[in-house]
């Protein structure tokens, strides 16, 4: 089983099992869809199970993963920044992002969605 690091501990070190989170993920994903919502698993897009350990440890790497795999149009500044040691996307307790972090994550939501109602807009 993959591993996901959860709250209470830091980037490295031992890891909690990622059942948990993938169980309240799975009864997210049953409630939007029995109320006829749609949802948008950001864990998932962020890199799953290892996106915490990733985005902790290899910053600079996990932000250019995501520009490209999403296409993402990056203020220059920030890829430049992600280049420099001591570049992070997560404060130092490992569960919240750093204001580049969210702007990141913001970044991959809005890719998504457009990229999703773009696709709606053609099947119609």
């Amino acid at each position: 089983m993959e591993k996901a690091i959860l709250p209470g501990s830091r980037f490295g070190r031992q890891a909690a099992a990622s059942s948990t989170v993938e169980q309240v993920i799975a009864a997210q994903k049953r409630l939007a869809e029995s109320h006829g919502c749609a949802y948008l698993d950001l864990y998932a897009a962020m890199g799953g199970a290892r996106a915490l350990t990733d985005w902790g440890r290899h910053p600079g790497a996990a932000l250019a993963a995501m520009q490209e795999r999403f296409d993402l149009k990056l203020d220059y500044r920030v890829v430049e920044q992600s280049k420099a040691e001591g570049f992070e996307l997560y404060r130092n307790d490992a569960v919240h992002p750093t204001r580049v972090g969210y702007d990141l994550m913001a970044e991959i939501v809005f890719a998504i969605v457009t990229e999703e109602y773009e696709g709606y807009l053609k099947r119609r």
